[in-house]
């Protein structure tokens, strides 16, 4: 299965909470995602994973195309969002990818 360069993009991104804030960042993630899936255009689901040594957090959404989440990214909710989690973390490292294979359930 080959890129399809108009079709949806995951946007994996890993966060370094603060030290001693991934309890406040994990509840500021899940609750502005419960408060706003709904207002994001393109938006088809995220998946929050937590590291198992409790440093890092990588969150993997689904956009239906990269101008869907690229205007999300550009937009006041994201903003007023961003600006909630920002004093939560240390380093954000997000990057897009699209889906070039699948095997198996995830």
């Amino acid at each position: 299965m080959s890129a399809n360069p108009t079709g949806p993009v995951v946007v994996i991104n890993v966060f370094t909470p603060k030290s001693g804030q991934m309890d406040g960042f994990v509840k500021t993630q899940t609750e502005g995602l419960a408060e706003l899936r709904d207002r994001i255009p393109g938006w088809r689901g995220t998946r929050m994973y937590r590291a198992l040594d409790d440093r890092s957090a990588a969150l993997v959404t689904t956009f239906a195309s990269e101008a869907e989440y690229r205007a999300w990214m550009a937009s006041d909710l994201f903003n007023e969002h961003r600006n909630k989690v920002a004093p939560l973390i240390e380093r954000a490292g997000p990057q897009l990818y699209r889906l070039i294979h699948e095997a198996g359930e995830s």
